[in-house]
């Protein structure tokens, strides 16, 4: 058992004195939970903790834990003789050395010095309760002065406080008042672009009927003059040049203003299953009036075609399987194949397709021009106006047009597109490429597309230095412009007979080192021809009208640097 000397209390009381209280000591062991005093009951023992934890109570509040070997215990209703203020619980399993308060009072009949040792066990408790007393008294003094310091502190902030919300509130009822009037003048922006608008609806509308019905019948009507009177009259070419000049310049205008509107009616699915080219188109046809719906996987798009009808299924690699499908549920529907590949790598796979839909390269890393490729790629669909490289070029870019009507006017037509293009500030390494692709494009032209009533070539079979003399209306339109960002170059012809199972058989032998030229040797071959234009450029575009015209646009990039990290490829749309 524990001795009562090792116990801090008793370390200045006599020696015989502890003996005889180690005498009357009892140790007790408690469990958890036991009550070793209850307040308001009375109290006749003086208990020391040994070990474990006690728990003091007042009114059921846990206000104290004892943990401290010789911590004391009801020392004051032992001396007091009242009811115990608090109750004290077992925390944990406890010890504790009990003395009676019989056993006290007989020390202090046990001699001359038994009274005298009870009275200093009294008073002993009495001073080490008063002590510890006064110093958890000093502890509420600091702890008041502490809170009266930070009561200080809260008030001086709380004035602040007060300042700053005044000054706060001010501020508030200041910018309010600016976005009331900001508001104002918002709604009144507001209103006058809608006027803006309603009157440039007015005017692409008067522009629209200028060209339709008072333009094309004058050209027209000019033309059948000139035949029927068999007039050569330079005046009178100078006004049909002027007519034809306007209708040029017209034409861009309307068209432009005619796919922004039909773009307003367009439900577009985009089966995409990457979220950064789920953005990307986000970002292209916010707020051009489309209604985008996308989906990731071959199963929601399936759903989707099945529950729903769209004008426009826009789809990459992973979906190409599901087109045949879709097109048996919606035939009026239009595709595009939306591709990051090569040339060599999809070319194949879409020969294998029961048709060739439209198809439209992404750049992964040109975000910029994959985003003004899907705005137009939707605008031309949805107008159903697929022609022109003004829709690739900045709007308001001069375009020039030079109509070939011979195989030896090449030369001279090359050397206008590149003096125009040496004048607008473009390089001779860029011009370089331009000539090129100039005369692929003339050459195929000239002696490749033009065709019978029946369909049968008529140039294709003479060798390439012979001169051809285009008759009127099988001459094509050479066209070229610059916006200072692309260069473009665009061959029309006025016969549509370049397919799209024919244009993508010729790159799949091209690019895997076959050749199309039937084994003549004066003749480089169709296929070479569209191979050296599209290796030459960083886009081309092929707009097909069956029977009716071609359209290869070359793009070209005017800087240097993006130039040299080109990745060459093509766009193709056929007129539905």
């Amino acid at each position: 058992m524990i001795n009562l000397s090792d116990l801090p209390f008793f370390k200045n009381f006599p020696k015989t004195l502890v003996a005889k209280l180690q005498q009357c000591a009892v140790l007790e062991k408690h469990p958890k939970g036991h009550v070793v005093i209850s307040q308001g009951e009375s109290n006749n023992c003086l208990y020391f903790l040994v070990s474990g934890l006690l728990n003091v109570y007042v009114d059921d509040g846990l206000v104290a834990t004892l943990k401290t070997q010789g911590d004391l215990i009801g020392e004051m209703s032992l001396i007091s003789q009242q009811a115990s203020s608090a109750t004290i619980k077992a925390d944990s399993s406890v010890e504790l050395l009990k003395i009676d308060g019989d056993s006290l009072h007989k020390l202090a009949q046990d001699g001359e010095t038994g009274a005298e040792n009870l009275y200093k066990i009294y008073s002993d408790i009495l001073v080490q309760k008063l002590e510890a007393t006064n110093h958890r008294a000093k502890k509420i003094e600091a702890f008041v002065k502490e809170l009266e310091s930070t009561q200080d502190k809260l008030e001086a902030m709380n004035a602040s406080l007060e300042i700053k919300v005044k000054d706060r509130t001010a501020k508030i009822a200041s910018s309010l008042e600016e976005l009331k009037q900001k508001n104002t003048e918002l709604q009144a922006t507001h209103e006058k672009l809608k006027d803006l608008y309603q009157s440039r609806d007015i005017t692409f509308g008067a522009l629209e009927t200028l060209l339709t019905k008072n333009l094309a019948p004058l050209k027209k009507s000019i033309g059948d003059i000139k035949k029927a009177h068999n007039l050569k009259s330079n005046d009178f070419d100078k006004v049909q040049n002027e007519v034809t000049r306007a209708i040029h310049m017209l034409e861009p205008l309307t068209a432009s203003f005619k796919a922004e509107k039909s773009m307003t009616a367009q439900k577009v699915l985009l089966a995409e299953p990457i979220k950064k080219q789920q953005n990307v188109a986000k970002m292209a046809l916010g707020g051009t009036g489309v209604e985008l719906e996308m989906v990731e996987t071959v199963e929601e798009a399936k759903q989707r075609l099945t529950e729903a009808t769209f004008d426009i299924f826009m789809f990459s690699e992973d979906f190409l399987g599901l087109t045949e499908f879709a097109r048996k549920n919606n035939p009026e529907m239009k595709f595009v194949f939306v591709t990051s590949q090569d040339i060599p790598q999809y070319v194949p796979t879409l020969l294998k397709h029961t048709f060739v839909p439209n198809v439209v390269f992404r750049d992964e890393e040109d975000k910029q021009f994959t985003i003004k490729n899907f705005v137009t790629t939707v605008s031309k669909l949805a107008s159903q106006n697929y022609f022109g490289l003004e829709k690739y070029i900045s709007w308001g870019v001069e375009v020039k047009e030079i109509q070939v009507a011979s195989s030896d006017q090449r030369p001279e037509v090359i050397q206008q597109m590149d003096d125009y293009f040496a004048n607008m500030g473009i390089r001779s390494s860029n011009r370089g490429r331009l000539g090129v692709v100039a005369e692929e494009l003339l050459m195929n032209a000239i002696y490749d597309a033009p065709s019978d009533g029946d369909g049968k070539p008529l140039y294709n079979h003479q060798s390439r230095t012979e001169v051809v003399q285009l008759q009127e209306a099988h001459r094509p339109r050479f066209r070229f412009a610059t916006d200072g960002v692309l260069m473009a170059v665009s061959i029309e012809d006025p016969f549509g007979g370049l397919n799209a199972q024919t244009l993508f058989r010729y790159l799949e032998k091209c690019y895997s080192g076959g050749s199309l030229n039937d084994g003549r040797a004066d003749k480089g071959g169709g296929g070479r021809g569209l191979h050296q234009i599209i290796e030459n450029s960083d886009l081309v575009v092929f707009n097909i009208d069956p029977g009716q015209r071609t359209e290869v646009i070359a793009l070209f990039n005017t800087d240097q640097k993006v130039a040299a990290h080109r990745n060459p490829n093509l766009h193709f749309f056929k007129v539905a």
